[in-house]
């Protein structure tokens, strides 16, 4: 029986891969907004999006169905063995074709080839991605430090060689060569973890349904942000959809912890629903809707007390208006991490795709009804204000469809005394008026006052938090 990894240790690798991921983009960002310039930037993003609906075609929904399939047979190395090396000739027989069709479109639609055909590495580097496989059976430290060494590599190399606007190819030539360079590397160990095996036509098939179900919600939403920025930038201008798209961005920190949480979690839930151990589900799920509301709503809550200092700090004195998207747009961060916990420990674990597909189309349907009637008159807060509902109805619909099974209302309650002290400390820190000229001073001022306002929060109902924490230390 293949040894059950430690929990902490799998989310410590997680989260530090996360915010290393982060702290590169934060140095490169300006770095390279500087270098490359809006329009060489403008065609790698171009380019980049177009390859990556290719690579999306290759691995279709491994990333979910992949490491939940491997997490539920890792105790058996004959099965194992047989289920990966299944699964992945599904895989690439996919890559494949969708190799084939991306010379197609390279060679006859792209306007930018030059770029096209650097990323066609890209591209079949999706063939040889197994990180699924490694996730399954939660071997996530191997992955999470070469991930960390191939982004630190990354960022080197950018310094390095790409000095002007002349340098855009070999830009997307280390992004290309690093993706392809990386799934290759998974493979250097593999012989430790399964063996050899042949497989049949039946093997391999039977794979093929239930993952392309678990596609549907990836495209959906995927086509979903797209649609929502088309529909800004066409009804609107321009100007709105950049005010949107900066917020976006805003929202990847507090959740970065949640989506590691769930990445960690998925493979060991579906270990545990495969041997119908639900007391021990159900604890989980009670604590991780705990850990999330908590990180969620403090770090959510504490970046919309300082919105009016942080925006003209970081996007400049134009962005302005992002201050009030980033009041409507962060408390999502709780409804999403609400979502994912549902999402990742309950539906996927338990085979519930169809709830979870329906939870996914009801999002996109509120969501475009919503921003078609408010963004005419608000513009980009329109978009804002229909994401949020729409958040809140596939939060919702997920808690409804497994309530029976698991009190998750229940489990949501008991997160009220972490909410009402984040959004007290909001509410306080927000209206706070500094008598300091320094912005970056009043930034710091104001995040230490937040931060000492939480903790007397903290303190005022140390017996409910106290008791929260030391369960939440035992069970990971």
């Amino acid at each position: 029986m293949r040894q059950t990894k430690n929990i902490k240790e799998n989310l410590f690798y997680n989260i530090l891969y996360k915010g290393i991921d982060i702290l590169v983009l934060f140095i490169l960002t300006p770095y390279i907004s500087r270098v490359l310039g809006a329009d060489g930037i403008g065609r790698y993003s171009y380019a980049f999006t177009i390859a990556g609906y290719f690579v999306l075609l290759a691995l279709l929904g491994l990333n979910q169905y992949g490491n939940r399939t491997i997490a539920e047979v890792r105790d058996d190395k004959r099965l194992l063995s047989k289920t990966f090396w299944s699964i992945f000739t599904m895989q690439f027989i996919f890559s494949v074709c969708s190799i084939v069709l991306y010379a197609i479109y390279m060679s006859f639609f792209s306007n930018d080839r030059e770029i096209a055909c650097v990323f066609i590495l890209y591209v079949i580097s999706g063939g040889f991605d197994i990180s699924w496989f490694y996730i399954g059976i939660e071997e996530f430290k191997k992955i999470s430090l070469r991930n960390i060494g191939l982004k630190i590599l990354i960022m080197l190399a950018i310094f390095v060689f790409v000095k002007n606007k002349n340098d855009l190819v070999i830009y997307v030539r280390i992004y290309s060569v690093s993706a392809l360079c990386s799934s290759i590397s998974l493979w250097i160990i593999l012989s430790n973890y399964i063996e050899l095996t042949r497989v049949s036509y039946r093997d391999v098939i039977r794979h093929v349904k239930p993952n392309l179900i678990l596609f549907i919600p990836v495209i959906a939403l995927s086509v979903q942000s797209f649609v929502d920025k088309i529909i800004l930038g066409i009804l609107v201008n321009k100007t709105e959809l950049g005010y949107y798209d900066a917020c976006e961005k805003v929202i990847m920190v507090p959740t970065a912890v949640i989506d590691a949480l769930g990445i960690v979690m998925l493979p060991r839930m579906s270990y545990l629903a495969a041997r119908q151990e639900k007391e021990k589900s159900e604890a989980y799920i009670e604590i991780c809707i705990l850990f999330a509301v908590i990180i969620t709503s403090s770090a959510g809550f504490g970046i919309m007390s300082v919105a009016n200092e942080f925006v003209p700090l970081y996007y400049g004195e134009s962005f302005e208006k992002c201050s009030i998207l980033l009041q409507i747009l962060l408390p999502r961060c709780v409804l999403l991490a609400i979502a994912n916990i549902v999402r990742t420990q309950y539906l996927l674990p338990h085979h519930m795709e169809r709830s979870y597909i329906r939870a996914v189309y009801l999002e996109i349907v509120t969501n475009i009804v919503f921003s078609i009637v408010f963004i005419p008159y608000l513009g980009s807060v329109g978009v804002a204000i229909g994401t949020l509902i729409a958040n809140f109805v596939i939060c919702f619909y997920q808690c409804l469809c497994i309530r029976k099974d698991v009190p998750i209302f229940k489990y949501i309650f008991q997160t009220t005394p972490y909410l009402i002290i984040a959004v007290v400390m909001w509410i306080i820190n927000y209206h706070i008026e500094l008598p300091v000229d320094n912005m970056v001073l009043r930034l710091v001022f104001k995040i230490i006052i937040g931060m000492f306002i939480y903790i007397i929060g903290l303190l005022l109902m140390h017996k409910t938090t106290k008791k929260d924490f030391k369960k939440l230390i035992k069970i990971l």
